[in-house]
């Protein structure tokens, strides 16, 4: 499957697959505060920056291999964020699911909605069997995220953090495509 095409909508949001040029609206919701909790967006990011991610994620996407998506509200347009869908390997049976929102729409049930949805189409759309998502142990919205999403907490591991050349612990959550299908069934 190709995904550079593909969209998500929600009640309140548009998430559409990444293009050339949206490095100008992310680069200026990159700050400190979000870098620190992610692990590919630097803090000083630019726009040059931005466009390598994102041409690396369209690469990725055109391989059927990630969904990568901007995040913006329906009702006005504004870009707001960004996630994405990670297979790793294009016959990989599980993904990793990442999502970072600009602070001023954090707090508002957007990251919920977002994953929500990436979600539901990583299990419909890109057959997938397991959902994989990592979060710093100091970071309690996220974990509390991925608790409320119904990801059960895993592993923790060290990865490599590209936005600040170094190794960090990250606590894994897991949801599995039967899990999903349960739950679905019962709500």
């Amino acid at each position: 499957m190709i995904l550079l095409d593909q969209r998500l909508e929600t009640e309140r949001l548009l998430v559409r697959a990444c293009r050339r040029g949206d490095g100008a609206f992310l680069t200026p919701l990159m700050t400190p505060a979000i870098s620190r909790t992610v692990a590919l967006w630097p803090a000083d990011l630019t726009i040059e920056a931005a466009e390598a991610i994102i041409e690396d994620h369209l690469n990725r996407a055109a391989a059927g291999i990630v969904f990568p998506g901007v995040i913006s509200l329906r009702n006005t347009g504004e870009v707001i964020g960004w996630m994405h869908i990670d297979r790793e390997f294009a016959d990989a049976p599980s993904a990793g699911l990442s999502c970072w929102l600009a602070t001023p729409h954090q707090r508002s049930g957007y990251a919920s909605e977002t994953l929500g949805a990436a979600i539901r189409f990583a299990f419909e759309e890109m057959d997938i069997e397991l959902i994989t998502a990592g979060a710093q142990p100091t970071n309690h919205a996220s974990l509390g995220l991925m608790a409320k999403l119904g990801l059960a907490r895993g592993e923790e591991e060290d990865v490599w953090a590209a936005a600040r050349q170094r190794v960090e612990r990250c606590v894994f959550w897991h949801l599995p495509r039967l899990e999903f299908l349960r739950n679905a069934d019962t709500s």
